[in-house]
Parts: C-alpha cells; sequence; structure tokens
C-alpha cells in the first residue's frame, strides 16, 4: 500500500514541476515573441508608408521600387502579398462618351494591371493605394487564435492611400 501511495505523490510532483516549467519558460517566450510581432507590423507599415510617399512625390511607378519593397517586406520574416491599385483621374470624359461633361472621373486599375504596367507613370490627381497582407499566421498568432477558437484567416497589415503630388519626371 505504502508503493502505491508514494508512486501516486510522485505522478502528482511531475505534473506541477512540468506546468510551473511551461509557465516559467512559455510566458516569457510569448512575451517576446508578441514584442517581436509588433516590430515586424511597424516595420511593414513603414516600408509601406515610404513607397506610397515615392510615388506620390515622384508621380512614378517604378519595377526597382516595387521590388525593393518586397524585399523589404521579406526581410520581416512573415510573408506578404502586396496588393496595389491606382486610381486614375480622366479629366475629360467627355471625348470618350457624349452624354458625360464637365468634371473628370475616375477609373481604378486593379493589382494585376498595375504590376503588368510598371513602370507607371502617374499625374497629380491620381491615387494610389498600397495594402501588405499577410499570408497565414505566425506561430504566436496561431496559438493566440487556437486558444480563442478563431479561424481567421490573412489579413491586411499595412495600408497606404496617397494621392500623387508630384509630376513624373522625364
Amino acid at each position: 500500500m505504502k508503493l502505491s501511495s508514494n508512486l501516486g505523490s510522485a505522478v502528482v510532483e511531475i505534473i506541477i514541476v512540468v506546468l510551473v516549467a511551461g509557465i516559467m519558460v512559455g510566458v516569457p517566450l510569448l512575451i517576446t515573441a508578441k514584442g517581436t510581432d509588433d516590430a515586424a507590423k511597424l516595420a511593414v507599415q513603414t516600408a509601406i508608408t515610404n513607397f506610397t510617399n515615392k510615388v506620390k512625390t515622384t508621380g512614378v511607378l517604378k519595377q526597382e521600387d516595387y521590388d525593393n519593397l518586397v524585399l523589404e517586406l521579406e526581410a520581416t520574416g512573415n510573408a506578404y502579398n502586396t496588393e496595389i491599385t491606382v486610381q486614375k483621374l480622366d479629366e475629360n470624359p467627355a471625348k470618350k462618351s457624349s452624354d458625360s461633361k464637365g468634371s473628370g472621373i475616375y477609373y481604378t486599375m486593379f493589382d494585376t494591371q498595375v504590376k503588368e504596367s510598371l513602370p507607371l507613370k502617374l499625374k497629380e490627381g491620381d491615387t494610389i493605394t498600397v495594402s501588405a497582407i499577410m499570408k497565414g499566421k505566425n506561430w504566436v498568432e496561431s496559438i493566440a487564435g487556437f486558444l480563442a477558437g478563431n479561424a481567421e484567416k490573412d489579413k491586411i497589415v499595412a495600408q497606404e492611400s496617397a494621392m500623387i503630388t508630384g509630376n513624373p519626371v522625364e
């Protein structure tokens, strides 16, 4: 009888030691990972903002600048898709249709059209929207989502819009 009693208390002690070790290691690890994740999101937002501001002031969307943006996003250690949408101002739609005259209208170029048109010259009044969408989740978000019962899909991490103020340099 004494043998089974000692065995039972040993199992309880092992469980307690494993739980305490898990808490002592797991909590700081999660806190550190969350801080790293926040830093990565800030780096992504900064890269998107800098890219958008460069296009805004120069009026040109260049392949080289886009490639540098992709490299900056990859440097964070996470995988991102970028989406670029351009709204071009058509200042004289009356030339194309007889029923509309006067003020300009916008037409939209979506991601694939924009990337196929690089380098793309924009003019004053056009707008650009750039988004970075995280592919999948990192392990911190996976654990947090599992514990919360969320099955969140890809999400926009950073987005920036701007109206073109500079004219393309020839």
